[in-house]
């Protein structure tokens, strides 16, 4: 063997002993962890093993604790003189673990021991935003009342308060509110609690919100409000109590969309029957000058089609390549759509800006049903 190939052998098997090592020394006492078999670990602790060592993801038997809400396990680890500051392969520590188990006892343990509240992980999550997003009430009063930062922000700049509003804690929504939070600060893209909750449709933390001076207009970096997030998704309510507060009812995104034009596309009726009783425009056009209807009619929404008309949309409005509602349609398969349309006075001889017509569409698609529908249609007489 060369002496090349022997110094390969012995790294692997150097490497192979410690990652074996890394992965059997700690592995009985991770469980006993887990379970908070204190008995156990205390056997284990008799034969060699370090209460400080980690599995592969440096995870240790304090960590496990915590995670699992095992205050007396974490109790005696602590006794013991681990480090209550450590951090695991991904920046993690035990308080933050004890944050997403949701046991305040544990959280308050970690604090007066000396874990810091304000402790990120690599990515920027601490305790709080953890607590926060899991609902975790007792969990964020007691991150608050030691000192918590209110306003800290993770690598994506989301703040404690963006997470709870994007997962529908209305209860710790409204504590970070009496705390002061910044309601109206935003992550990266722009992003504002207000406009998480309205697109999650979580309406008591969107009223919240808006009880709390979040402002109502504000925009991301696409354009979008939270009426525009609202609309998209179909939360009815949400769109409800964002209008109620005076939401700009046909704001326009980067694009030019408006909330009834992502409505309609969605067909989401509820919200579209808000939007125009509020007064949106059913003729709205976007930057390609796509009305609601198109969008309707592409999608194969047939109630929102019919709201639209029944509201006074014109039937046979085009954007800018002259492809209109009946085309789209068409083209899309959408047969039902197509029908009610020819009834409401779709023109089938309408062409787009390269001549073509509804049938010519739906005849590159072999649709047959679509195209004897608007065969007939072209051949009936003008009224």
């Amino acid at each position: 063997m060369s002496d090349l190939a022997r110094s390969a052998v012995v790294l692997f098997l150097v490497v192979f002993i410690e990652q074996a090592a890394c992965a059997w020394i700690p592995e009985g006492l991770l469980d006993a962890a887990a379970a908070g078999d204190v008995s156990r670990a205390q056997a284990l602790l008799k034969s060699g093993i370090s209460l400080s060592s980690g599995d592969q993801d440096g995870i240790t038997p304090l960590m496990v604790a915590c995670f699992m809400g095992r205050l007396e396990m974490a109790e005696w680890l602590i006794a013991q003189g681990v480090d209550v500051r450590a951090k695991d392969f991904h920046g993690e520590t035990a308080l933050i673990k004890a944050a997403a188990s949701g046991c305040a006892d544990l959280v308050k343990l970690l604090i007066q021991k000396g874990a810091d509240p304000d402790e990120a992980a690599m990515n920027g999550i601490n305790s709080l935003m953890v607590a926060a997003f899991g609902g975790h009430l007792q969990v964020v009063k007691t991150l608050l009342t030691n000192g918590a930062h209110v306003n800290a922000q993770d690598g994506d700049g989301e703040t404690a308060l963006i997470k709870a509003s994007a997962t529908g804690r209305h209860r710790v929504v409204e504590v970070f509110l009496d705390k002061g939070t910044d309601v109206n600060l935003s992550q990266k893209d722009g992003i504002s609690p207000l406009m998480v909750a309205a697109f999650h449709g979580h309406t008591a933390s969107v009223r919240l919100l808006l009880q709390g001076q979040a402002r109502v207009d504000d925009r991301d970096n696409s354009g979008e409000t939270a009426l525009v997030k609202a609309a998209a998704q179909g939360h009815a309510d949400a769109v409800r109590a964002l209008l109620d507060a005076g939401a700009e009812v046909d704001v326009r995104e980067r694009n030019g969309m408006t909330p009834l034009m992502v409505a309609a596309f969605g067909g989401h009726f509820e919200s579209m029957k808000l939007l125009l009783d509020a007064g949106a425009q059913v003729d709205a056009e976007d930057t390609t000058e796509e009305t609601p209807l198109i969008k309707a009619s592409a999608a194969g929404r047939l109630p929102a089609v019919r709201l639209l008309l029944e509201k006074g949309a014109r039937v046979n409005a085009a954007q800018k390549d002259g492809i209109n509602s009946l085309m789209v349609a068409s083209f899309n398969n959408h047969l039902a759509v197509v029908e009610f349309l020819l009834a409401h006075g779709a023109d089938p001889n309408a062409r787009s800006k390269t001549g073509a017509t509804a049938l010519d569409l739906a005849s590159r698609r072999c649709l047959a049903p679509l195209m004897e529908m608007l065969k007939a249609a072209e051949e009936k007489p003008a009224p």
